[in-house]
């Protein structure tokens, strides 16, 4: 679903957006994950899956807060501005801690830069006043000064740092390096190319791992889809068996159901249903309807909690039920599958960004609440529904539980109903961003260059206290990820950096002109490539043993990868050289464990399936 955060909502809202985002397919899988491993060690690879949900989430959260940030894409630009603008400021000190040397008030070696520094000795800079700037006091250096030490390097077309003396010690990073590229072009078009390389970097491989994502995750979708429509067919078929059967009209109804209650047709059913809406350009048109996946989630608990607690079914179940295992009755390795359907469970990593900001006189704390908050509920919703299952059918649990149940069961039957309508939601909303993603690695210069002007906007040009940035990326597409590729308005910031912007969009002008016009860039383009990659989705639905094969091949590589080392990797660029070492320690160890667990249980995935062991 799309979220605009032009509004406020309460807290509560945002907390139950939070929920519903969280309630994937991987709330069904996880499941079968706990009958893998035994509902002992299950349970509690479940609370750990849980903890390192909140714990990224948080991550996430209080990142996007303190650099103002509307979405998880905006979020990894600033944390990449982020490392940069630390990276210079650390250049700098050194700067600083040399000159001090020099004057006999400190020692200083940095063999690194001694050549260059050792030309350059009696050179130093002269304060010659204070000014207020950007809310903080700092020190104006001798422009003449500084032009002797980068003229050489000016003639060659670029900027030297190690020119640049740090300022006094309780400016920040950011205000620090801000000031010295508003006051020296050459550095900042130093700063500008490096921020540039580094996002394409970043957007070529968020954009490949989302396509690799969604590629695995919709014939998921049409393999439930599939699941669902093939019981209440045969359902279907017992009705009218039953109450009509000396009717011909109903006899050949029946026999046009038989026809097409298999897997190739059901599939080529759904790719119908689901097309017109997944090649549309705004995924917003279908957003509405993505209560879909948690109401279809609280009928099926609800279904379950009846036929187990209330009115068990009389009749002949689609599986006979076995015994359940307390420990890892099929070896650890496969307990250690548990953290990869999880990930479906405990993760919105996306929208969560989206919710938060859009709170009233929100806070760290309430962000954090909210984090933990979410995991703690669905930690209890999981587990419930894990236990019932699991005591209901034991080690019999299919990856899909509602093929458990039998297919003339009414009560299993409105939750199946409702759950193939949400297919029918979830599958464009994860095509559109596959398509969006697809033309962000065409179009990834330009990508790139808008992101340096958001951050441009949000960091450097302007205050960062300044609310001038708040519009841009407010409305951003929620997939089982997210959408790079966004043309909204830009905001606007101070003249200076108006005009910067202005120069950057006439300089790209005839790019995107020339672009424009082309096939790649048009709604042929979309309704080609969807209607192919639907096809290839059904293929690979078809090839697939069960809808959980592709998230247990796949989610330790490429969902993790998201999900965990981007937080991490937020972490340590933001927030690590603040914290203790214990909490550094417990928080970096952690996520590496977890990454490490669910890598070795795609591995043993991949060898699994390569060997036929199961």
């Amino acid at each position: 679903m799309a979220v605009s955060t032009d509004g406020e909502i309460s807290l509560i809202s945002s907390f139950a957006l939070v929920c519903s985002a969280s309630i994937g397919t991987g709330v069904l899988i996880l499941s079968y994950g706990v009958m893998q491993a035994g509902l002992a060690l299950g349970s509690i690879f479940m609370v750990l899956a849980s903890l390192c949900g909140s714990l990224t989430e948080s991550i996430i959260i209080v990142s996007a807060l303190k650099l103002n940030a509307k979405s998880l894409t905006s979020l990894i630009a600033r944390a990449v501005a982020y490392s940069v603008i630390r990276k210079k400021r650390q250049i700098m000190k050194r700067r600083c801690a040399y000159t001090k040397a020099e004057k006999g008030e400190g020692t200083f070696t940095n063999e690194s830069n001694s050549e260059h520094s050792t030309g350059n000795k009696d050179l130093s800079k002269k304060v010659v006043g204070s000014r207020k700037k950007l809310g903080k006091t700092v020190v104006e250096e001798d422009q003449a000064t500084l032009l002797n030490f980068t003229s050489e390097k000016s003639n060659q077309g670029h900027a030297n740092w190690n020119d640049v003396t740090d300022m006094e010690s309780t400016v920040s990073d950011l205000d620090c390096v801000r000031n010295v590229l508003i006051n020296n072009s050459l550095l900042f078009d130093d700063f500008r190319q490096e921020l540039k390389k580094k996002l394409i970097f970043h957007s070529r491989l968020l954009n490949t791992l989302v396509i690799i994502l969604i590629g695995y995750c919709i014939p998921t979708y049409f393999i439930l889809f599939t699941d669902y429509v093939e019981e209440l067919f045969i359902q279907l078929i017992n009705i009218l068996s039953v109450k009509f059967a000396d009717s011909s009209s109903a006899s050949g109804i029946i026999s046009f159901v038989y026809s097409i209650n298999n897997k190739v047709a059901l599939n080529f059913l759904c790719f119908i249903l689901v097309f017109y809406t997944s090649y549309q350009p705004d995924i917003s048109k279908i957003a509405k309807l993505g209560f879909l996946s948690l109401f279809s989630f609280i009928i099926f608990l609800l279904s379950v909690l009846y036929r187990y607690f209330i009115s068990p079914f009389d009749g002949v179940m689609g599986t006979p039920a076995e015994n359940y295992e307390i420990g890892p009755h099929m070896g650890i390795l496969q307990a250690f599958k548990v953290f990869n359907y999880a990930i479906y469970c405990f993760y919105s990593h996306l929208i969560c960004i989206q919710a938060i900001s859009s709170v009233k006189n929100i806070t760290y704390k309430k962000g954090i609440f909210i984090a933990i908050g979410t995991s703690a509920l669905m930690l209890f919703i999981c587990l419930s529904l894990s236990t019932v299952l699991n005591f209901s059918f034991g080690t019999a649990l299919l990856p899909n539980p509602t093929l458990n149940y039998s297919p003339l069961d009414s009560v299993i039957a409105l939750a199946r109903f409702v759950s193939a309508l949400t297919m029918l939601v979830v599958i464009p909303m994860h095509v559109i961003p596959f398509i969006d993603s697809i033309l962000n690695v065409y179009f990834l210069d330009r990508f790139a260059e808008e992101m340096v002007e958001e951050v441009e906007e949000a960091m450097i040009l302007c205050d960062r206290n300044s609310e001038t940035n708040k519009s841009r990326y407010s409305q951003h597409s929620v997939s089982s990820y997210f959408t790079l590729f966004d043309d909204s308005p830009k905001s606007h910031a101070s003249k200076y950096g108006k005009k910067q912007v202005n120069k950057n969009m006439q300089n790209h002008s005839s790019i995107k002109s020339f672009f424009n016009n082309k096939f790649i860039n048009s709604n042929y383009f979309r309704v080609i490539a969807t209607f192919i990659f639907l096809l290839f989705c059904i293929l690979f639905a078809l090839l697939a043993k069960n809808a959980a094969q592709y998230v247990e091949l796949f989610a330790g590589f490429i969902d993790t990868f998201i999900i965990i080392l981007y937080p991490l990797y937020i972490y340590t660029n933001i927030w690590m050289h603040r914290m203790p070492l214990v909490t550094n320690i417990l928080i970096i160890g952690y996520l590496i464990f977890y990454e490490i667990c669910a890598l070795t249980a795609g591995v043993y995935t991949v060898y699994e399936h390569v060997f036929h062991i199961h």
